[in-house]
């Protein structure tokens, strides 16, 4: 977690089991209004089980209620980046992966930053979505991929993408390679399946 000034970090996590979790079970905050970089992967990781009521209020406060992996990008200048590789995540009391940019308003341009990368995962039961990707403001850039993974047996939408209060200046997500609640899918089947709401970021093959 990154709460103030300008730092540059780089975090890898790999082959490591986290179970059994009150909240959150892996947090990547940068919270910084500095203009801080934060990056984190996760290679081979194993996050389960987590506890808290948290899908009752995901809706309004989507952190900290129990969310598989959440990351943060808030600020105006703050640049933050997740990879996600080869890993199993699931049995969350709100989302599988949840993917936040918060840009408030302010007078300078906005250079805020929020990328990923998921590759090669399983996502398994979660009490809210399988993955979501929520825009606030006007972020710079909010860009991602998900290729080569399976999403499972979300209460909410399997894959989630909305933006809110701003225009995002350069928003893309490519999608190849998905298994929707044990189906293989095309990138064309998963934008026009009614367990995915995409209508906040453009999505392309």
């Amino acid at each position: 977690m990154t709460t103030s000034g300008t730092p540059e970090s780089r975090v890898v996590v790999t082959d490591s089991v986290f179970d059994n979790v009150a909240g959150d079970v892996i947090e990547n905050y940068n919270l910084s209004t500095s203009g801080a970089h934060q990056s984190l992967a996760l290679r081979n990781v194993y996050a389960h089980h987590s506890t808290f009521p948290g899908a009752v209020l995901n809706s309004l406060v989507p952190a900290n209620l129990g969310t598989c992996v959440v990351t943060t990008n808030f600020g105006r200048a703050a640049h933050t980046d997740l990879t996600i590789a080869d890993s199993d995540l699931g049995d969350c009391s709100a989302d599988g992966i949840g993917l936040i940019a918060y840009t408030p308003a302010g007078s300078e341009p906005s250079t805020a930053e929020l990328t990923f990368d998921i590759h090669d995962t399983v996502l398994g039961a979660s009490a809210a979505n399988g993955i979501s990707i929520r825009n606030v403001g006007d972020t710079a850039v909010l860009r991602g991929s998900i290729a080569r993974t399976s999403i499972t047996a979300a209460r909410e939408s399997l894959l989630r993408a909305s933006s809110s209060g701003g225009e995002i200046g350069s928003a893309a997500l490519a999608l190849s390679d998905l298994t929707l609640d044990g189906v293989a899918s095309t990138c064309d089947a998963v934008q026009h399946d009614g367990r995915v709401d995409l209508s906040g970021i453009p999505a392309a093959c």
